[in-house]
């Protein structure tokens, strides 16, 4: 539920010094990390060259870094 995510994320942002999301950074339907990380603040990278962490999210929210790790174990 974005919405959800969108507040859980915001309210962790106040409370924590660097935020870790798990999963949802890839590119599906249901994937809203990224769509989150740039409403509430700025996307710095969306996926890196190195496998299999391709689809990490590395952002900033209120001056709190925001790391978005892939769902798939081997890829976080």
């Amino acid at each position: 539920d974005y919405s959800l995510i969108k507040a859980a994320v915001l309210k962790a942002t106040e409370e924590a010094d660097i935020v870790l999301l798990n999963a949802g950074s890839s590119a599906g339907t249901e994937d809203f990390t990224v769509h989150v990380v740039a409403e509430l603040g700025e996307v710095l990278t969306h996926g890196v060259a190195t496998r299999p962490g391709k689809p990490v999210i590395v952002g900033m929210i209120n001056e709190t870094p925001i790391i978005g790790l892939p769902g798939y174990p081997v890829s976080a």
